[in-house]
């Protein structure tokens, strides 16, 4: 990193000033300024937006709105010849974001300066009122561009699967449910499918709600997850963009009407057709772990009511999130690939 300056006394001008001198990266290899070790950084990327980093593991920012105009992932830095997670606070292109990127900046470190001991979760609760300056919240956040793709992977499969069995696309896409934030991302028959993506170079996913991978009571359901590993990598291709017109190429007129819809939807946020360009400009992904089919309902290791002491939550428990780990056990075979597929299409009363 750039130390110099480090954890001086900064203005708003001397702020925007750092920020102009900020040089553009190469790639996703940064020249960052650190205002704060260990904490805060800025930087410019290759499409010269301004980006804050707060530095610090996933965990440090509890329930901190990420997924919500804030990205999380692993950034790398070329003066330090490192990489290091953070959530970057990331701004539009060009120097009318000079400002009030030099103002949430001056925020950030008023905060530290305050509470040196300040955790992460709660310097973006300090920073918050000021964030509407910088954050576009027209686009997906990286983190539901990631979700999404994972969705649209195993969506496009499910099409797929209907070509091939002489179903309807329309059928298809009405087994996708996960655009409209219901409990399950795929449904059909007796079968639903959470479809889970991390960037993590294991398959560790964030279970929320509780009941997210149990049989719905009273049914013969039978959960799986479609486990994909996706990370940020500017220098990809693949991105959201190349996931959606994959599946609009296999789609009729009338499904493909269907199909943006349910984008425009997405998680009541949307993913917003005009905004093409833009969605053009954000990171692309590489595939760290290839799509794996898990069926998880009988598992032992996930948490139920009856985990707790008298079967059921304690009452003061508010919300619950826990983390379940897929790696080393075995996946879906192929053939009970194409039965599970075929139920949730509808051609199958039973899933082995």
């Amino acid at each position: 990193m750039n130390d110099q300056g480090l954890n001086q006394p900064r203005t708003v001008e001397t702020l925007a000033a750092d920020i102009l001198s900020l040089p553009t990266a190469v790639g996703d290899q940064r020249n960052a300024l650190t205002l704060w070790s260990c904490r805060l950084h800025l930087a410019r990327n290759s499409d010269d937006y301004v980006e804050l980093f707060i530095e610090g593991p996933r965990e440090s920012f509890a329930h901190s709105p990420i997924g919500r105009g804030l990205e999380f992932g692993s950034f790398r830095e070329v003066r330090a010849d490192r990489e290091f997670p953070a959530l970057v606070i990331r701004s539009g292109p060009g120097e009318v974001w000079t400002r009030p990127m030099a103002h949430v900046s001056y925020e950030a470190l008023q905060a530290i300066a305050r509470n040196p001991g300040i955790s992460n979760e709660g310097l973006v609760e300090a920073i918050g009122p000021y964030l509407g300056l910088v954050i576009e919240r027209q686009l997906l956040s990286t983190e539901q561009q990631l979700g999404l793709t994972g969705e649209l992977i195993f969506l496009f499969e499910v099409l797929k699967a209907a070509s091939a069995l002489g179903i309807s696309s329309q059928t298809a896409l009405s087994r996708w449910t996960g655009w409209d934030s219901a409990s399950r991302d795929f449904k059909g028959g007796a079968v639903a499918v959470e479809v889970k993506t991390t960037g993590s170079i294991a398959r560790h996913h964030w279970v929320h709600p509780l009941y997210q991978l149990l049989s719905e009571p009273g049914t013969n359901e039978h959960v799986f997850v479609y486990s994909v590993g996706l990370r940020v990598d500017r220098s990809r291709s693949y991105r959201l963009t190349t996931a959606i017109e994959r599946i609009l190429e296999c789609l009729p007129n009338d499904a493909t009407r269907v199909f943006l819809h349910q984008l425009s939807q997405y998680v009541g946020v949307g993913f917003n057709m005009g905004l093409w360009h833009q969605y053009e400009l954000e990171p692309g992904f590489y595939v760290a772990q290839p799509p794996t089919l898990y069926r998880v309902d009988q598992l032992a290791d996930i948490i139920r009511p009856e985990s707790f002491v008298q079967a059921d939550v304690p009452a003061r428990v508010l919300d619950l999130r826990y983390r379940v780990e897929l790696e080393g056990l075995p996946g879906v075979s192929q053939q009970a690939r194409e039965v599970l597929l075929r139920e949730l299409l509808g051609l199958g009363s039973e899933h082995k």
